[in-house]
Parts: structure tokens; C-alpha cells; sequence
């Protein structure tokens, strides 16, 4: 900051002779002056952040989609599709899609969220490649949930690895020997509703999904001996999941601090019962089918092996992956079966020919 001379009560210009007040570099300045150089530097920061972050956003190129700066919320621009997506994120994507069609690129500070609608607005995205459309950047929020070097924090060839553990623990033959668990699972489950009543059913298949995932992913032992830990743990990992950790994931905030802790003592859990089956390969922990075994097996292409805490980081992508889709799958299938008097009629009946 450069020196600047004020007028004195002398009349003498100040910063010449001994009277000198110099801005910036230290003695001499009062209270006011701090606050002044404060709001200057704030809105010298704003004024950049605009042009160099803002500005160059708010551009699709020639071959990218629209980019919508404008919502009738607010006539700010920018501003005002944060205030829209923020009161009702439904509402804003449907009035986009009346306005620009299936692809559109929305600005939300420092990034930009392109939405794809439909099936045919999609079809790129799972069949680009990563040179053209990686996932990396995208996925950066959730390795403070996953941990590091798992999935896409990993390098290409030890995500390679990692997937084709997850393709072999998901493939047809162990699908079908998940089956039985599966069954016995939600007969238990079902058990405790009782003969009558009313249940929030999102709620309630979002638990017995986890109780399934559990079983098949993690294995008996951890079933049954830590699986309220497990889902405890589980629960604070995915309310660490907020909109504003889309934007900044690390965040000095509640939920993130929460989630950190979380992920830190489910690292502990399971690196206990690795190592309980290792110390112990006589005893019977579960039936050798669970994905948590598979993991634990894992090697690198260079030869080194997985550690425990990548075991789990592995466990909480996989759930993650799973838990949610699953559970809103089978509530919407079931919204739809209840709301069609026939098809409940239907299914019903071939239920009972069934166990019949």
C-alpha cells in the first residue's frame, strides 16, 4: 500500500517531516483507518473474484449449453439462482428445463452445475469416457467421507483395482447367494410392524436396506456383534452430506465435524475385525461371501497391499453407492403398487401362489 500524506491540523501535509502517517506499514494507525483498509481490501478481493471467477462462468463456449444467470427470485445476478436453488431446488430445475430444455449450466459461486434431463440428456454422461467427462473433480467433495485414495481420489490404476473387487463381490453368483439373507432380513424386520398400523415407508425400507447391506456387504460377524455402531456411524457420514459441502466440504461446520469423527471411528471398527479374522482364520466369522472378505484380500498392480482403512473407505463408496438408490427405488415402487388397486391385487395374489 502506498504512502499517502493527509492535510494536518497545522495545515503542514502529513508525511513530510516528523509528522509522517504512513498507511500500511505500521505505527500511526487509528481504528478508523484499519476499517477503511479493511472494506478496501474486501472489495478489491470482490472485484477480482468477479472478473476472474464469476465473469468467466457465466460462458458457456460455442459448443456448451445454455448457462442461466437470471431467476425471478432475484434480479442479481448470479445471486439470484443461489436464493431459488436454495428455497426449492425441485421447482428451479423445472422452470430450466421449461426455459432452456433437457441441458443446462447453472453457475453457483466458484462452480458450475450442468444438469441432464432424461434419459436421452443422460446417455452421454455414462458413456463418455473419462478423457472427455472425468469424474474426478466432480467426486472431490466425498473424500472427506470416503477417505483418501478411494475411487476417484485413487490413482487410475489403483481405482482400476478397486473396481474390479467391488464387479467381482457384485456379480452374478454372490447376487444370487445374497438371495437367502436378503429374505431373512426382511422377515425379521417385518416382524416387528405388527398387524396394524401406520409407518413412514421411505423411513422404514431406508433401515431395512441398511440391515440388508450389512449382512452382504460386511458379514455376520459384524451384523451381529457391532451393527448398531455401524449404523450409527453411518447415519453421521451421510448428514455430513450437506449443499454446502458440494461447494466447500471442508467447511469448519457441525454436520462436517460430525462426519470426520465418524468416518475416523468406523476406520477403528473395522480395522479391529480385520484384524480379529486374520488372528483368528479357523474361526467361522461368516460365510466367506460378504465383500468386506474380498477387500481384505486386495493387491495392487504394483504389489503393495490394501490397508485397512482403504478396506473401509471402500465399505462406506459401496454403501453409499447402494443405500440410497436402493431404498428410493423400493419406496416409489411401492408408492406405485398401493396407489393401483389392481396391481396390488395382482401381486398379492401371486405372493400367496407363491408361498402357497
Amino acid at each position: 500500500i502506498r504512502a499517502m500524506t493527509i492535510p494536518s491540523q497545522g495545515g503542514m501535509p502529513i508525511g513530510f517531516g516528523g509528522g509522517a502517517r504512513v498507511f500500511g506499514a505500521g505505527a500511526g494507525i487509528g481504528p478508523s483507518d484499519h476499517l477503511l483498509l479493511g472494506l478496501a481490501a474486501i472489495a478489491i478481493l470482490s472485484l477480482f473474484y468477479g472478473i476472474f471467477v464469476l465473469r468467466p462462468r457465466t460462458k458457456g463456449g460455442k459448443q456448451g449449453p445454455p448457462v442461466v444467470t437470471s431467476s425471478p427470485v432475484s434480479s442479481l445476478p448470479i445471486v439470484g439462482t443461489i436464493i431459488e436453488f436454495g428455497k426449492s431446488p425441485v421447482k428451479m430445475v423445472q422452470r430450466c428445463y421449461e426455459d432452456y430444455g433437457p441441458v443446462f449450466t447453472v453457475p453457483f459461486l466458484h462452480k458450475r452445475l450442468t444438469f441432464l434431463i432424461g434419459p436421452e440428456a443422460q446417455e452421454p454422461f455414462f458413456k463418455a469416457s473419462d478423457e472427455v467427462l472425468s469424474q474426478n473433480e466432480v467426486y472431490g467433495f466425498m473424500k472427506p467421507v470416503f477417505g483418501p485414495g478411494i475411487v476417484y481420489d485413487a490413482s487410475k490404476r489403483n481405482r482400476q483395482t478397486q473396481f474390479q473387487s467391488m464387479a467381482h463381490g457384485l456379480r452374478t453368483s454372490r447376487l444370487k447367494g445374497y438371495t437367502a439373507k436378503i429374505e431373512m432380513e426382511t422377515r425379521q424386520y417385518l416382524k416387528t410392524w405388527g398387524e396394524s398400523g401406520e409407518l413412514d415407508l421411505f423411513h422404514a425400507l431406508s433401515e431395512l436396506t441398511i440391515l440388508t447391506s450389512s449382512r452382504c456387504l460386511h458379514g455376520d460377524d459384524v451384523r451381529e456383534n457391532i451393527f448398531k455402531e455401524v449404523s450409527e456411524l453411518y447415519h453421521d457420514l451421510d448428514q455430513g452430506l450437506t449443499p454446502l459441502t458440494v461447494f466447500f466440504p471442508n467447511a469448519p461446520t457441525k454436520a462436517h465435524q460430525k462426519r470426520n469423527a465418524a468416518r475416523q471411528k468406523m476406520v477403528e471398527l473395522f480395522s479391529k475385525v480385520i484384524k480379529n479374522r486374520r488372528d483368528n482364520p479357523d474361526v467361522k466369522h461368516s460365510d466367506g461371501t460378504d465383500i468386506l472378505s474380498i477387500f481384505m484380500d486386495v493387491k495392487y498392480k504394483d504389489g503393495s497391499p490394501i490397508t485397512d482403512e482403504q478396506v473401509t473407505g471402500l465399505l462406506i463408496a459401496l454403501l453409499f453407492a447402494g443405500q440410497h438408490t436402493s431404498c428410493i427405488t423400493s419406496t416409489w415402487t411401492s408408492l406405485f403398487i398401493l396407489n393401483n388397486p389392481e396391481i396390488t391385487k395382482r401381486i398379492v395374489e401371486e405372493q400367496k401362489n407363491i408361498f402357497d
